[in-house]
């Protein structure tokens, strides 16, 4: 029952610790487990946007997030990770824009945005290596797709012409790696000592374009897909690098990029270009969702503040009646 035939990580372990406690049967635990990665995805997508706009870039964000077919194909074939990094990878992409500490996540290049906290180098250490402690007793696994997020933050930012943040941004990921590998101690040692990174992995048979290039667009790894309609869900991400300005633009690439970086990881072992131990694709492909999806909270934002800000016409003064008929009289008796 837990999709995986390989030895399980710390989290499965805690579960089954809990199953003991739990007084209403091993199935409706795991039932409730897996579906909460759905809602703690959405909460995830809403966390991560709410510094960009107002409630309906925050609502549509989520919205493409539940709509992309991901976390329902892995329902349907019985899988546990895209569903572990559909729940977690929004979380961990806030968190590392948050370190990164640039407009709207800090106070680089302008004010905070709403919902943002402020910490010290140091906490922000401790916060990143406890958030990678977790998602490596989730699966550890999960560390690739968080190397994509990281990879595509910092070739977005570069490509927007900025360094800001990027210091800070690499000094806390390491520093909280390092958190974390303490956190995961005997797994880092055995590792050190000879256990193959494979033993990690569920075995994926991943035929050449076993996913399909319009299908890895898509977002759509089995059965579940939208077909045609799983189009609709790129139309707001785009419109984001159409529409935003300033530093909404600046969060618009960050993202895309972020879905670049999926796309490329993909594609490239979709044309059986790697023989190697894998991820299966509905984990490589959950930063694309996640890029998506924040991009398309910007598209929002940008369509409110910047576009229609630009073509808003702007008020002329308008004197008050009889103002310039009293200046001229008080000219006059001035003169007089």
């Amino acid at each position: 029952g837990t999709g995986t035939t390989v030895v399980g990580p710390d989290g499965l372990a805690l579960l089954g610790f809990l199953d003991g406690l739990w007084p209403w049967g091993s199935d409706l635990l795991w039932t409730l487990v897996v579906l909460a990665a759905l809602p703690v995805g959405a909460v995830g997508v809403w966390r991560l946007t709410q510094p960009v706009g107002g409630g309906r870039s925050r609502a549509v964000a989520v919205l493409v997030y539940l709509s992309v077919p991901l976390p329902y194909d892995a329902l349907r074939d019985g899988r546990l990770a895209p569903m572990a990094a559909f729940a977690v990878l929004p979380w961990v992409v806030r968190r590392l824009v948050g370190a990164q500490g640039v407009a709207p996540y800090g106070t680089r290049g302008g004010e905070a945005g709403p919902g943002t906290r402020l910490r010290g180098l140091w906490s922000e250490v401790l916060v990143t290596g406890l958030l990678l402690g977790a998602v490596a007793a989730v699966d550890p696994m999960l560390a690739v797709p968080v190397a994509m997020v990281l990879a595509g933050l910092l070739v977005g930012t570069i490509l927007a012409g900025s360094l800001a943040g990027l210091g800070r941004l690499l000094l806390v990921t390491m520093a909280g790696v390092v958190v974390a590998g303490l956190l995961q101690l005997p797994l880092v040692l055995e590792l050190l000592t000879g256990r193959s990174i494979g033993s990690l992995l569920n075995p994926v048979q991943w035929p050449v374009r076993g996913v399909g290039t319009m299908e890895m667009f898509r977002l759509d790894t089995g059965d579940f897909g939208l077909g045609r309609v799983g189009w609709a869900l790129l139309v707001v991400p785009v419109l984001a690098l159409v529409v935003a300005r300033g530093r909404h633009l600046f969060i618009a690439l960050r993202a895309w990029f972020v879905v670049a970086a999926s796309w490329s990881v993909v594609w490239i072992l979709d044309q059986g270009w790697w023989d190697g131990p894998t991820p299966e694709p509905g984990v490589l492909l959950a930063p694309a969702a996640v890029g998506l999806a924040w991009a398309a909270a910007v598209g929002v934002a940008g369509l409110g503040s910047d576009l229609l800000g630009e073509a808003a016409p702007v008020p002329v003064p308008v004197p008050a009646p009889g103002g310039a008929g009293a200046a001229g009289a008080a000219g006059g008796a001035g003169g007089a």
